[in-house]
């Protein structure tokens, strides 16, 4: 999992990596898909999802937790004999917050979530309160980190097979430089990212000049360069342990948006620039014969039939549900062995946070989407 990745800034639609050579060869021997949208535009909600199975409007994880009477994939993993470990760097995706179960370890630094919400820091003027948050990464281990706990699980697992969720939150914001790999281009302007959202938030299209927008774009991009050796890191260490008959997957939450529908962000808008996300799936060899490594799919789908997909590859059946919701989502295994036809359900997402509650609703190229707003202004609707 790659928190705030949108898919045109891994590959496009002909499979082109624009930051990640590394990535890039390694995905050759994998399938690529360039039509996946999220449920959610935020994280809570969407990797609510992904776990369960669970459309957002159905279980509302917008609340801030993925609630206790859904089943998540480490249980069903877990049921099945599986290991289950997770590593994660998002400090909202927590155990206390629901996501931990079914996992044996999860790994995560979630107490520094709380750091600026003590007395001391409460009392600071915002603008200070974002200035030391965007220079100090309290919160975050950081890919390098990320990778070397979660090679040191691969390394040391013994026993039952391996379910391992690794959540990297590069390249989220604030959006660190990396001089030594993309020093930032001399046409671009210092600017305060966190100045700039807030103002945007207000639904007020922000006064940012195109140099600063640049160098907002070109320090993402290179937050996602700088993760190309770690993540390629923990891929090699994955094989070298249990070659590649096994399943491997790389995904993300939701996009990032640079003015393109107004906002700087996430957590706005259901657009496609926040709801298209990649989506890399690696089968075991002795199963993808009819589905050659290197093809894009450009078949639409929703990332809530991730999880069925995912137990009917590994040849997992979810018990008969009695005490928890069923699953929503629809396995796509069987049209990707070629067994039966596209599935054409319509894709949906929706969230509530900043201040509104927003809705997406896809069949096909056409789309509706529906805001409405907690003060009372009047509901927006685009077709």
């Amino acid at each position: 999992m790659i928190d705030t990745l949108r898919r045109d800034s891994l590959y496009d639609a002909e499979g082109t990596f624009a930051h990640t050579p590394k990535l890039r060869e390694w995905a050759s021997d994998a399938m690529l898909f360039d039509d996946v949208e999220s449920t959610a535009g935020w994280t809570i909600p969407s990797i609510a999802s992904l776990m369960t199975g669970i459309h957002n409007t159905t279980m509302d994880a917008s609340a801030g937790e993925l609630p206790s009477q859904y089943q998540t994939v480490a249980e069903y993993m877990r049921e099945a004999g599986y290991q289950t470990h997770a590593i994660v760097d998002n400090v909202i995706v927590e155990p206390r917050a629901g996501f931990g179960e079914g996992f044996e370890t999860f790994a995560q630094r979630s107490a520094f979530r709380f750091v600026f919400s003590l007395p001391t820091f409460r009392v600071l003027p915002r603008v200070v309160h974002d200035k030391i948050r965007s220079i100090w990464p309290t919160a975050y281990d950081g890919a390098p980190d990320v990778t070397e706990r979660a090679i040191s699980r691969i390394q040391n697992v013994e026993g039952a097979p391996l379910f391992l969720y690794v959540h990297y939150m590069d390249p989220h914001a604030p959006y660190y430089a990396h001089p030594e790999i993309a020093p930032d281009p001399p046409e671009t302007e210092e600017v305060d990212y966190y100045h700039f959202r807030d103002i945007a938030r207000a639904d007020v299209i922000p006064d940012i000049t195109p140099p600063q927008l640049a160098r907002l774009e070109h320090r993402y991009a290179g937050e996602i360069a700088a993760l190309d050796t770690p993540l390629h890191r923990l891929l090699e260490s994955w094989d070298a342990r249990f070659g590649k008959d096994s399943v491997v997957m790389i995904t993300s939450d939701h996009g990032e948006e640079f003015l393109d529908h107004g906002h700087l962000g996430h957590g706005h808008t259901v657009h496609r620039e926040i709801v298209n996300v990649p989506l890399i799936w690696r089968l075991p060899s002795h199963i993808k014969a009819a589905m050659p490594g290197g093809t894009v799919y450009h078949q639409p789908m929703s990332q809530i039939d991730i999880l069925p997909t995912t137990l009917d590859i590994l040849g997992v059946t979810p018990a008969e549900p009695s005490s928890h919701p069923p699953i929503q989502g629809k396995s796509w295994f069987p049209w990707l062995r070629g067994d039966t036809s596209a599935p054409e359900t319509p894709l949906i997402s929706s969230h509530g946070r900043h201040g509104r509650r927003t809705y997406r609703y896809r069949t096909g190229n056409d789309v509706y989407i529906k805001t409405m707003f907690y003060s009372g202004q009047p509901t927006e609707h685009l077709f």
